[in-house]
């Protein structure tokens, strides 16, 4: 009997525990399949600002990424952290700076102190202010980028080159160029183009600038430094360091288009003999040009051929001179590219 009543009792214990445990079991399930509709309701609200919070939060960190964006007046974005910044820019590179860095530009082995700030008065006007320790400059530009970037090259001379970039009112990048150097921040002239592509060669630099003559095209230059070795009493050049572009002979262009009339190629741009003539409706790649006076034509043909000989037509900025007329570009060749 005792042990009858005893397997009754764990029995009913057994039985109590069942509906407990499907409860819930049941319970978990509902729970988790009502999660989602739980995000329509109060507490939703909550993770609804917190998402919010974080898409601002992500949006201010992409603009912060912006050079314009967050270029507020009298302030410079800090693109590039000057805790990242190596102890001295060596020679031969092009690195971005920020405000309020601090780096030895010219290799004597003391830091500069580095300040640029700006005052934009709206998208397309704006001034700058560079400082380097005690030594200043006031600029202007258009549609300031409000970055700035420190080049040196590769010489002896303690002396770094600062490039405060633009965009120019059509996405005509240029930067202008000051000297540092014994102290003085000097104005060394303007290179039309985007700081990343200029690159350091030897004692000169090349950068990839817009071409002049025919159509929208950009081409390769490069600058050197021209310095002034007459002196003052106390040994000081009398005049400061300038950058000018050193020509080339030609430039590629390499523009396939197609001949709308017939064309007289010259053998050189000294020698007026017909080398070639170029039929109206007949295919030319515009290979080279001295961004001057001369463009190099070569005829296409069925097979490439990439040793194909052309000759020269004549130049009037963005016109040529066929015969006795000048005529424009788009009048004479179809494919050009005008981009403004």
């Amino acid at each position: 009997m005792k042990r009858l009543i005893e397997g009754l009792i764990l029995l009913a214990i057994i039985v109590a525990m069942i509906p407990a445990a499907a409860w819930a079991q049941s319970a978990s399930g509902t729970a988790t399949e009502a999660s989602p509709a739980a995000a329509t309701d109060t507490p939703t609200g909550t993770a609804t600002e917190a998402s919010s919070t974080t898409a601002t939060q992500a949006a201010d960190d992409a603009a912060k990424a912006l050079p314009w964006t967050n270029a507020e007046p009298g302030q410079t974005p800090d693109a590039v952290a000057p805790e990242t910044l190596p102890e001295t820019l060596a020679k031969g590179s092009v690195l971005e700076v920020a405000n309020g860095a601090s780096l030895d530009l010219d290799g004597d082995g003391t830091k500069e102190a580095i300040t640029f700030t700006l005052d934009v008065a709206d998208e397309f006007e704006g001034k700058y202010v560079l400082k380097i320790n005690d030594a200043q400059v006031n600029g202007e530009g258009c549609c300031l980028t409000g970055r700035l970037h420190a080049m040196r090259l590769n010489t002896a001379m303690n002396e770094a080159f600062l490039l405060v970039s633009e965009y120019g009112p059509s996405d005509d990048n240029a930067c202008y160029v000051y000297c540092y150097s014994e102290g003085k921040l000097t104005y060394a002239g303007l290179v039309a183009s985007a700081p990343e592509d200029i690159a350091v060669n030897g004692a000169q630099f090349s950068a990839v600038v817009r071409g002049s003559v025919l159509q929208t095209w950009f081409r390769p230059a490069d600058f050197t430094i021209a310095r002034s070795y007459k002196t003052d009493e106390n040994g000081v050049a009398i005049d400061a360091p300038m950058v000018v572009e050193v020509p080339r002979a030609v430039y590629p262009m390499g523009t396939i288009v197609t001949a709308k009339l017939n064309l007289d190629l010259r053998v050189s741009p000294i020698d007026g003999k017909t080398a070639l003539t170029v039929k109206k409706g007949d295919k030319v790649i515009l290979s080279a040009t001295d961004d001057v006076e001369w463009l190099y034509v070569v005829p296409m043909t069925e097979q490439a051929d990439a040793m194909a000989s052309g000759g020269w037509l004549r130049l009037q900025d963005q016109s040529v001179i066929v015969g006795k007329k000048v005529l424009n570009g788009d009048a004479v060749f179809d494919g050009l590219l005008y981009a403004d």
